[in-house]
């Protein structure tokens, strides 16, 4: 430490203001650096925010209507009520539809438990069928049989009539016995000469018979019943009788997601038309943030980019969100986000995803700050450096 001069003396030419100065002067690079450094470093860890536009809270409601017209029974919500997905908001009158259903599953039952008609008729071709294969089998069968007999019988009597033909010459057998078996002779010979065409003919009336049971079969399976024997009208009427319940389970009016009742339009036995809303769920929480970049800025943002929404009027915390979408056209501002009310402002429309849950109401108006990186700011000038070259 340097002794201070004595009161009174002048300053040494080392500690005097201007020399000082100029040392600093001097060194003072040193300082701009750093601080250059640190501003890099906190642009780098944080980010900078930059652009400010004005959105607001997207309105998701769900009109909760009857597919079909029918009187209202209850109501089972009120407005301002918080409901959850898949619970139940009203019911619809369905007595009317209730019989039907009953009428139907008695039928169902019925049909299941008898042989509709088709497959009657159908059955009694194919038995009919079935019985013609077996006789025209039989036949056949039979008329081989005294193919083979007959012309066993006529190898038999040809034999005995070379043998008895010497005898006869010689007056050793009576004529009557050779002439009897002469005659039956011919008549074997004959019978076995129409042999062959009696077994085509049968041949013939047996593929025929087997093709009709084949066509009967297939009529009985095609029909009446699947393949897996289920009957063809009694399944038609299950289709039927599902219908009628599908139609039933639209009679009860339910909430499609979570959210908040904000609209009750009708009371408990009204007649409400298909389509018309019985009530009105708005969605919540809040998914979804609209906000509109004026056309002067159409081009600053890009899809991912990090947005911080705050709301309008500066209270209550900020959250985080991602741009998801960007409309391509340029349009007009609506009056709720328009920073000069009376003129004619254009922009384009921009959608945020929420990061996170949050209690701003659908519908509010909000800010919306872009959170622009440091290396995105440092591309950004580089290439506006590039560029001017």
């Amino acid at each position: 430490m340097e002794p201070s001069p004595p009161s009174g003396s002048k300053l040494a030419p080392e500690h005097h203001p201007r020399v000082r100065w100029s040392r600093w002067k001097a060194h003072s690079h040193v300082a701009v650096w750093i601080a250059a450094i640190l501003a890099a470093l906190a642009f780098f860890l944080y980010g900078a925010h930059t652009g400010g536009v004005q959105g607001y809270v997207e309105i998701v409601e769900h009109p909760i209507a009857s597919v079909e017209l029918a009187r209202l029974q209850s109501i089972d919500a009120s407005v301002g009520d918080h409901v959850a997905a898949g619970q139940v908001l009203a019911h619809m009158d369905a007595s009317a539809l209730d019989a039907e259903i009953a009428a139907a599953q008695a039928l169902c039952a019925e049909m299941e438990a008898t042989v509709p008609a088709p497959e009657q008729v159908a059955l009694q071709w194919e038995r009919q069928f079935t019985a013609s294969v077996a006789d025209a089998a039989a036949a056949l069968d039979a008329q081989l049989q005294q193919q083979a007999q007959d012309q066993a019988e006529l190898d038999v009597i040809t034999e005995d009539l070379k043998r008895l033909q010497p005898l006869l010459e010689n007056n050793l057998v009576d004529a009557t016995i050779v002439n009897t078996l002469r005659a039956r002779h011919a008549v074997l010979n004959r019978a076995v000469t129409m042999h062959p065409k009696n077994v085509t003919d049968r041949q013939a009336r047996l593929m025929e018979a087997q093709r009709h049971y084949s066509s009967a079969a297939s009529a009985l399976n095609d029909t009446a019943r699947y393949p897996d024997g289920t009957n063809h009208q009694a399944v038609a009427q299950a289709m039927t009788l599902a219908s009628l319940q599908a139609r039933r389970r639209e009679y009860v009016l339910r909430s499609p997601s979570e959210g908040i009742v904000s609209q009750v339009m009708f009371r408990p036995g009204d007649v409400v038309a298909a389509g018309l809303p019985a009530l009105v769920v708005i969605e919540q929480p809040s998914r979804r943030v609209i906000g509109f970049l004026p056309e002067l800025n159409a081009r600053d943002a890009h899809i991912g980019q990090n947005v911080q929404i705050a709301r309008m009027y500066g209270y209550g915390t900020s959250y985080r969100a991602t741009l998801s979408a960007m409309e391509p056209a340029v349009r007009g501002l609506p009056g709720q986000v328009n920073p000069v009310p009376g003129r004619i402002m254009r922009g384009r429309r921009i959608y945020c995803n929420l990061s996170e849950e949050t209690d701003l109401l659908p519908g509010e108006t909000v800010q919306l700050r872009f959170r622009t990186s440091f290396l995105e700011l440092f591309q950004s000038f580089l290439g506006g450096i590039l560029s001017l070259r």
